[in-house]
């Protein structure tokens, strides 16, 4: 009777009417984030609460939401075992209401036509407890999954970038995947399928639906269960979990921001208002952990799909690639990725719990260290985040210590060995990203692989590999000519603009600014403040690149020292010596809060002195150090040492 219901499923209602208009969908969307109910949100977490008061109104909310789920699960868990007819239905009924929010992808949404932000979270809820029974440590349910679905799925992924396949050559292979997966199914109980026909009413136009949606008008294919779970679950996490993760970190950022300006406390006091439901929501922990356990199923899968064999542990994979592969949606891996990046931010303590992460560490490796398995110079610089999120980089963190087995290959032969030579190769490929915001995104990622480098150095096996890569000549000089381009230009651009901030602080410390009118010295003060934001990155990234400058030439130091890298590394290391060790120039780079923007001059001069000390036994470099008159006048130096170059320095 529920399945024939015309309130079941309509193939031609948006979102937001299947969620208000269906059976079942809308009793998945109790909610009290602020968007979805506002009057329950400001109920539960408005107005002047205290911290104890929030902290008990969210597990209030969160174990009503868990019985929702454990209801709503248990209720499609019997519908799914009903009978072929029944389970065809309850599957019909999710692949509709996930593709009705398809929208809630993109950039601008509009929220007339989609669900609630609460629905799709608790629609992942339960697709993740359907799921949960393949999830296990040994992997043995992957074989399960048929490989053909990314070719011809269930779901409209027509619009969706492939990794290594345009939309004509996936539909080129659709016939030939359907075909052998008929063909492996005959003869076994996989092969029987049902096709479930929705309601229509006679103002729905069917002909005309099904002529703009092709994919809802075929058989279905003898796919197993694990298989369309699987996938209607990743989808759902892309189209409805994900795109919340990232407005609660645009919402943390947000309130960080606020918080340095005083005036702004009813603004801060809403806004952690908003995060606290929001949290309530989409931070359980069960919730978290599964989703962790679905993207490390994932990643074993996608290991096991390019090399049925090895699972990713050789490099290169077996070539040429399965179609299958090429056919995998780009937002699987980057969903990965953000998942597990939002868990290490809000519930880190999960990722102990769950089995094999390291399946997730060993295919962002393949992926980053075997080139020909990514188009996408973008979505490899994603993966690294997932990395430096995961490395233990702070040592005071008992959580990072935990997981540094994650990074400790036994031995060179280790695919964890291939980290450092894979991010050395990023290091130069990102130059181009074919995005607009290239330029500037070069930087971020940039500076993410060199905090990499500075962990992995620590740790002999990586250090041996990234050395071995270095003895590529053709590929290190490359790698040093775009360190050296980052280090001189965002050296450069940081000092100068320290050099604005200083005169501007002359300038507001002087009594006739305060003379000015108000419209100039709010001017001044906004350019003062957006100033002090852009230098702090600068010297952030500057930092890390002069000191991986820095080690790296004191064990690699022949590439350098080619002919057409040995004047370009003198010039540079002359021009910034000067320009910190000199009384006369240091004195424009004097400001009240230099720790403020992450300058610290004695350090830097620290590691540019060393990089010198580095090539002092070069004939090349010392020759060339003496040939740069443009500025460095060599009567004029003196012999710096580690234990000298502090005192040269009193800013």
């Amino acid at each position: 009777v529920l399945i024939r219901s015309p309130e079941w499923v309509r193939p031609t209602m948006d979102g937001r009417k299947m969620e208000n208009g269906t059976v079942l969908a809308a009793f998945l969307s109790l909610s009290c984030i602020v968007r979805d109910h506002p009057q329950v949100a400001e109920e539960m977490f408005g107005g002047n609460k205290s911290a104890s008061e929030l902290k008990t109104s969210q597990q209030c909310a969160q174990l009503a939401l868990s019985s929702v789920r454990t209801s709503m699960h248990e209720t499609f868990k019997q519908l799914l075992k009903a009978g072929i007819e029944s389970r065809e239905a309850t599957v019909v009924f999710f692949q509709y209401l996930v593709e009705s929010n398809a929208g809630r992808a993109q950039m601008a949404v509009d929220e007339r036509r989609t669900s609630s932000e609460g629905m799709l979270i608790n629609l992942a809820a339960v697709l993740l407890r359907l799921s949960e029974p393949f999830l296990t440590p040994d992997f043995k349910k992957i074989a399960l999954v048929d490989n053909e679905y990314p070719i011809c799925p269930r779901l409209d992924l027509s619009k969706e970038t492939r990794l290594l396949a345009t939309s004509s050559e996936v539909e080129g292979w659709r016939d030939g995947a359907a075909a052998a997966l008929i063909a492996r199914k005959k003869g076994t109980k996989g092969e029987q399928v049902h096709r479930y026909e929705p309601n229509w009413s006679e103002s729905d136009n069917k002909a005309e639906f099904l002529k703009n949606h092709p994919h809802l008008a075929s058989e279905p294919l003898p796919y197993t269960f694990i298989t369309e779970v699987f996938w209607l679950t990743l989808r759902t996490l892309h189209v409805g979990v994900l795109k919340s993760m990232a407005q609660h970190q645009a919402l943390v950022r947000r309130l960080a921001q606020l918080s340095q300006e005083q005036e702004h406390r009813a603004k801060i006091a809403h806004g952690n208002s908003m995060r606290i439901a929001l949290e309530s929501v989409l931070c359980d922990p069960h919730f978290l952990e599964v989703g962790v356990k679905m993207y490390v199923f994932f990643a074993e899968w996608l290991c096991q799909l390019v090399d049925p064999v090895s699972a990713g542990q050789v490099l290169p994979v077996p070539k040429p690639l399965p179609e299958a592969y090429r056919a995998v949606p780009e937002f699987a891996i980057a969903d990965m990725g953000e998942f597990v990046v939002f868990v290490l931010r809000t519930q880190p303590a999960i990722l102990l719990r769950v089995p094999n992460l390291d399946r997730i560490l060993k295919a962002i490796i393949m992926l980053l260290a075997d080139t020909e398995l990514l188009n996408s110079t973008h979505l490899r610089s994603n993966l690294v985040e997932i990395l430096l999120a995961l490395a233990p980089t702070d040592s005071t963190d008992p959580l990072s210590a935990q997981l540094a087995y994650l990074f400790e290959p036994k031995d060179s032969s280790s695919f964890m060995a291939l980290i450092g030579p894979a991010l050395m190769d990023l290091y130069i490929d990102i130059e181009s990203t074919g995005r607009d915001s290239q330029f500037y995104e070069k930087f971020n990622v940039r500076y993410q692989i060199a905090c990499l480098f500075r962990y992995l150095w620590g740790i002999p096996i990586h250090k041996a590999a990234i050395l071995a890569r270095g003895a590529d000549m053709e590929r290190s000089v490359r790698f040093i000519n775009m360190l050296l381009n980052d280090a001189t230009y965002l050296l450069d651009e940081a000092l100068n603009k320290l050099q604005e901030i200083h005169e501007r602080e002359v300038k507001m410390k002087d009594p006739s600014w305060k003379t000015l009118p108000a419209a100039e010295r709010a001017e001044d003060q906004r350019n003062h403040s957006r100033e002090e934001h852009v230098v702090r990155i600068e010297f952030l990234l500057a930092n890390e690149t002069v000191n991986l400058l820095s080690y790296l030439s004191a064990e690699l130091a022949a590439p350098f020292m080619l002919p057409e890298m040995v004047s370009r590394v003198a010039e540079m290391l002359n021009f910034f010596l000067v320009t910190l060790a000199d009384p006369s120039k240091r004195e424009n780079l004097h400001v009240a809060n230099p720790a403020k923007y992450h300058f610290s001059p004695k350090k830097l001069l620290l590691m540019i002195v060393n990089t010198y000390l580095n090539f002092a036994n070069q004939p090349d470099f010392i020759e060339a150090c003496a040939k740069d008159g443009r500025c460095f006048e060599f009567s004029q130096s003196c012999c710096f040492t580690r234990e000298s170059c502090l005192s040269l320095i009193h800013i």
